[in-house]
């Protein structure tokens, strides 16, 4: 062979293992002392466990071929991946690539959303986002994005039962689903299958099947159980109303006399203290609008027994459950008080991921996603005939924020068809550098900057104060759009912050030159003899918004949660909608500030400032 061919041969090698980077449904397979390898070349945002899922290789496997990935990875580092037994060269192998900070997935026959969640470790809701249109069913060939996430990052995944203690019978009732009687019961849908032959053909209305008995408080309970409860308008009004608020007290554990908060108990603790003063500064003003509430206060956190505390008359009784705070708890609670048509308010910021399969449910903080939404809308509404400039970190955690905003973005501008560009530059960067910036910016109009980078991008923007600090500021104006955090880092300095007018999408907004806040300062201060803290304001929102709507239509308000009283409240807007048919109401009211003056300013409302 002459070396003319051999070279030709070499560079057509290169050509394919360089596109194995992007299309990983055809690999090369390489021969390497007797074993076979993928050759993978790293790229900017891939993880080693990304990889390792990409292949189907243990993390261990490709260390053991790489030893010098232990001291961390290189962007264009070329990997030997050992390629698994079960390979085989005619199939292609889930997931196909990684793309943009997400896994790309070919949808296969006969799989199913529940089988995917599992195999990625997410959940139903959050391929759904991810894949407009896919709700209206799977399509083979398909290719859908999934998030990445590392192993300290992973989902828990459904646990498999232990040794039974025996089995129960259930009707199944019209509406019910495998995954919502296999949630209810605390077991796998895997368990009730395997118990029932297969379930071939489904269930039906009026089929009786058996289930493995995994909880002891709902084996014994002997009353019919819906799971397709929903609140009728038919409900009445009541002279009282039973609420129990579940706070992470600790009761059981030592109370340090000395009252810092240096342990995460401590800090916990004056929390839930801060939280309770609020909610009994809003119990004073529902009192005096006449309203009958009996407040039962729980110590509740992740170390208490759900099953002995469920039992407790005054939950049975209970009209509105206000928490827990952690998940765990109130995935539980919520999932009992379902059953029994109770309403649980989740009061602290929490995954939509705890709405899933729990209609009962409604979380006051909004999404991380609704304050993209509202971002995106706002720019668009504000800023589309500027320089709008999009800033991609390229880091994996990053990256949904990035899509997102280009989605919503082009919705805003009424661009239904994806196949067009979206109207705006983007600046493609790296978790510690910022792109060629000064090449995008504008003299003649402004600069409208839309950056969605946490902490995990810190040095990029540190890079990014640096870029702007050396502009001429007669020649560019430039606002920043970005994460409310940004407030709180140190390392920005304040009058950067002034000079990109640092604007966000935040769930909460204090006006203290309102008659309202002055007035609740003062109460609240002379009562407990402190400051309000931004727990005590949250406290006081959520029990006068759901006191005010257990008044007006009882508890029947989760079905008139737009005509719910809310001119009393503090810092915090309610606009609740469903987010699923089966699943409970997320809180989609984001406010728009910026930063100017050095106070923090509503862009919905100019005329109105607060200090920072």
């Amino acid at each position: 062979m002459n070396m003319t061919k051999v070279f030709s041969i070499l560079a057509l090698f290169c050509c394919i293992i360089c596109s194995q980077t992007t299309l990983a449904q055809d690999r090369v397979v390489v021969e390497k002392n007797g074993s076979s390898f993928f050759v993978h070349i790293v790229e900017q945002g891939q993880t080693l466990y990304a990889i390792s899922k990409l292949y189907q290789v243990d993390v261990e496997a490709i260390q053991a071929s790489n030893p010098e990935v232990k001291s961390g990875l290189q962007i264009g580092q070329t990997l030997n991946i050992p390629v698994p037994g079960s390979y085989d060269v005619k199939e292609w192998t889930n997931p196909i690539r990684i793309e943009n900070g997400f896994y790309i997935h070919r949808i296969k026959r006969k799989e199913t959303l529940y089988g995917i969640s599992k195999q990625y470790n997410t959940d139903i809701n959050e391929i759904l986002e991810l894949n407009g249109g896919i709700e209206l069913g799977l399509q083979p060939a398909t290719e859908i994005r999934l998030p990445i996430r590392d192993v300290e990052e992973a989902a828990t995944e459904l646990v498999e039962p232990g040794p039974m203690d025996g089995w129960q019978a259930h009707t199944v009732r019209k509406g019910e689903t495998l995954y919502g009687i296999s949630k209810f019961y605390d077991v796998t849908p895997e368990s009730i299958t395997d118990l029932n032959g297969g379930l071939k053909e489904g269930l039906k209305t009026d089929q009786v099947i058996l289930l493995p008995i995994r909880d002891e408080l709902f084996s014994k309970q002997t009353e019919p159980i819906d799971l397709t409860v929903d609140i009728k308008d038919t409900l009445f009004l009541k002279t009282n109303y039973n609420v129990v608020l579940m706070l992470p007290l600790y009761l059981d554990q030592p109370i340090n006399k000395e009252m810092n908060t240096s342990t995460k108990i401590d800090r916990l603790r004056q929390i839930s203290m801060e939280y309770y003063y609020g909610t009994m500064a809003a119990l004073d003003s529902l009192k005096k609008q006449g309203a009958h509430l009996n407040v039962t206060v729980l110590d509740v956190h992740s170390g208490t027994g759900i099953e002995t505390m469920l039992q407790d008359p005054a939950v049975k009784s209970a009209h509105l459950i206000i928490g827990p705070f952690q998940r765990d708890p109130l995935e539980k609670v919520a999932n009992y008080a379902g059953r029994r048509g109770i309403h649980v308010v989740c009061p602290v910021p929490q995954s939509n991921k705890v709405l899933l399969r729990s209609p009962n449910l409604s979380k006051v903080y909004p999404s991380n996603d609704s304050e993209i939404k509202n971002m995106a809308n706002h720019v668009a509404a504000k800023h589309s005939g500027e320089n709008v400039i999009l800033i991609d970190s390229k880091n994996i955690k990053d990256a949904r924020g990035v899509q997102l905003f280009k989605k919503y973005y082009r919705h805003a501008l009424g661009m239904a068809n994806d196949t067009l560009p979206t109207p705006l530059k983007t600046v493609e960067s790296s978790t510690k550098f910022v792109g060629e910036l000064n090449k995008q910016l504008s003299k003649v109009r402004r600069n409208i900057l839309v950056v969605p980078a946490g902490k995990q991008s810190r040095s990029m923007i540190a890079n990014l104060q640096t870029k702007i600090q050396l502009l001429d500021e007669e020649e560019y104006e430039v606002i920043v759009f970005a994460y409310d955090e940004w407030l709180e880092y140190d390392f920005l300095d304040i009058s950067f912050k002034e000079q990109i007018q640092l604007s966000f999408a935040t769930s909460h907004f204090i006006d203290y030159d309102a008659n309202n806040v002055q007035s609740f300062i003062t109460s609240y201060h002379y009562e407990y003899k402190q400051e309000p803290s931004k727990y005590s304001f949250i406290g006081f929102d959520v029990m006068q918004y759901y006191g005010s709507g257990l008044i007006q239509f009882g508890i029947n308000f989760p079905n008139n949660f737009d005509a719910v009283d809310q001119s009393n409240l503090l810092q915090i807007s309610f606009d609740y909608t469903k987010t699923g048919l089966d699943s409970g109401f997320e809180n989609n009211h984001v406010f728009m500030l910026r930063q100017r003056d050095i106070q923090l300013e509503s862009l919905r409302e100019s005329n109105t400032a607060i200090s920072n």
